[in-house]
């Protein structure tokens, strides 16, 4: 599929004959009186790009957005890339602490923030002398503002000033747009540059919007700093005419309003929210039933919830997932109007590649044996920002991202079985948590659960933590060991320990924090040491 060489702006304004400019395409789904057309969206964004370089932005500047999402949260990261900077967004829930490590490693010109968050960025700021006067205040969010904090409308200046425009494939290619951060599953995050190409390579090969047959009413309350709801928020809308409705933050009860009020037909959701919404009670999960397209990503989600959480979309409604990086974008999804039960991730996507590698890092042939998935194309991140050894360590044969999943092909459709660095060793043998996990949350009685490794005597164990479908039932530890060995070898449960706990700690994209429960077992076993009495071992642990 060809990928035009335009900067990112000239493509994404670049359909004015397409739909109305004049309808509303940006809507805040809490205040729906609020909206930007398209016409009034690209006005905004031009008188950013006019404030910005007034204010000193230059080429390659950083400007950092820590805020919940906004109408005004594509417009500004456009009119940071419009104005020759790169955007970087950061998590709301930061500490002061994260936040000197990301701005550390970004060095922002300019940081957007919000009022409840100021003093918080301010102190962050501070610890990489980062001035008070490059801070600026979102005040679209219905709340008048402290007179010492700048308001973001002394970025705007009029008349507007037009983007940097190229048609050169090398600049495309080149240029950066994003700095956006990895998941972080070891140490501290690092930042994947995403570039002019990368972002128009993704949008290009999304849209499907014209073989759909329904009229597309996104809901987006997804955060649009993370790279899944990136291309959905800032570039696809404005494109393509799309009408989104954007929340703040997901809530449920506004979540569901918003679906019937507005007629959505699409939306996009984290495996959580899906399972949330198999939990609710009849009357609201009706609010549901007018879905078209549902698409989840995140985590892995079981065919077996994917299934039950589909019966609640519209008849006609599909309920598919996709897989994709930080590092690379939107990998593999189900395109319209293809539909999949299976479990599936989806089907490679337009102008990308990808192969299995094993253990030793050779390529495999055999279509019916699993490996770590390797991806190229134009939508892979030219590499980590100021990590080069982070960005070697990451490639296969210098053109392939290593993605760390384990997974295999079949009729084309690709399926993820685990990750690679969370196998675990025991004996020799590799056990892959996420099937132990598949095991424990298909017994009636559990309803989520994580699987891990653990430091052993002679090997690596098995660590499970299972919890109660309801307080109101008493989960038998050993019903689950017997359940088991029922469904795994045994060799997969060997000296498993396991614990009934209350939650599973998950990140916001619905992935289970290891690391943290490997280092809370740690500090257990260290308080069992010096002092006996508050060992974890008991009634809540067994070992098969």
């Amino acid at each position: 599929m060809n990928v035009p060489n335009n900067d990112l702006l000239s493509w994404t304004f670049g359909n004015r004959d397409g739909y109305d400019q004049d309808r509303p395409i940006l809507v805040d789904a809490a205040r729906p009186w609020r909206y930007l057309s398209g016409h009034q969206a690209a006005e905004e964004v031009r008188a950013f790009i006019r404030g910005l370089r007034e204010r000193g932005l230059e080429t390659g500047d950083v400007v950092c957005i820590h805020a919940f999402n906004d109408i005004l949260y594509p417009v500004l990261v456009l009119a940071i890339i419009g104005a020759g900077g790169v955007f970087t967004g950061t998590n709301p829930a930061y500490t002061a602490d994260e936040l000197t490590h990301h701005f550390n490693l970004t060095r922002p010109r300019f940081i957007v923030t919000e009022h409840d968050f100021y003093q918080t960025v301010r102190q962050a700021a501070e610890s990489n002398a980062i001035p008070s006067d490059s801070l600026f205040v979102l005040d679209g969010i219905g709340r008048s503002l402290d007179p010492d904090f700048q308001s973001i409308n002394e970025l705007r200046a009029c008349p507007g000033q037009d983007w940097i425009q190229f048609d050169d494939e090398k600049r495309s290619t080149e240029t950066p747009v994003g700095l956006f951060s990895t998941s972080g599953t070891t140490g501290l995050p690092k930042v994947a540059i995403r570039t002019h190409r990368n972002f128009v390579n993704e949008n290009v090969v999304l849209n499907d919007s014209k073989s759909k047959t329904y009229v597309v009413r996104r809901l987006l309350s997804l955060p649009m700093f993370h790279a899944f709801a990136a291309p959905l928020a800032i570039v696809g809308p404005l494109r393509e005419g799309q009408t989104t409705y954007i929340m703040r933050r997901f809530v449920m009860g506004d979540y569901l309003n918003a679906i019937a009020d507005f007629g959505i037909t699409e939306t996009i959701a984290a495996p959580p929210m899906l399972q949330s919404f198999l939990e609710l009670p009849p009357q609201s999960q009706a609010k549901l039933s007018g879905l078209k397209t549902v698409i989840c990503a995140g985590a892995p989600l079981s065919a077996s919830v994917q299934s039950k959480a589909r019966r609640l979309l519209s008849p006609d409604g599909r309920l598919v997932q996709c897989w994709g990086m930080t590092e690379a974008g939107w990998i593999t999804s189900f395109q319209y109007p293809e539909d999949d039960d299976t479990g599936s991730i989806g089907r490679l996507l337009p102008n990308c590649e990808a192969k299995l590698i094993g253990t030793d890092g050779e390529d495999i042939t055999d279509r019916s044996s699993s490996g770590e998935i390797c991806v190229r194309g134009p939508s892979l991140m030219p590499g980590y920002y100021k990590d080069p050894k982070a960005t070697r360590g990451t490639m296969h044969q210098t053109t392939w991202l290593r993605t760390g999943d384990i997974g295999y092909v079949r009729d084309g459709k690709l399926y993820i079985t685990d990750r690679a660095k969370d196998l675990i060793k025991v004996r020799g043998w590799q056990v892959a948590p996420a099937e132990v996990e598949s095991v424990l949350v298909s017994h009636g009685m559990i309803k989520d659960a994580a699987v891990f490794g653990i430091p052993g005597v002679m090997c690596e164990k098995v660590r499970c933590h299972v919890v109660p479908a309801s307080l109101d039932q008493t989960l038998d530890e050993t019903e689950i060991r017997n359940f088991l060995l029922q469904h795994l070898a045994k060799y997969k449960v060997q000296g498993c320990e396991i614990r009934i706990v209350d939650q599973i700690p998950r990140s916001i994209s619905g992935k289970i924090l290891k690391k943290q429960l490997r280092e809370e077992v740690l500090t257990e076993r260290l308080l069992a040491v010096y002092h006996p009495q508050t060992s974890w071992v008991g009634k809540s642990c067994v070992t098969l």
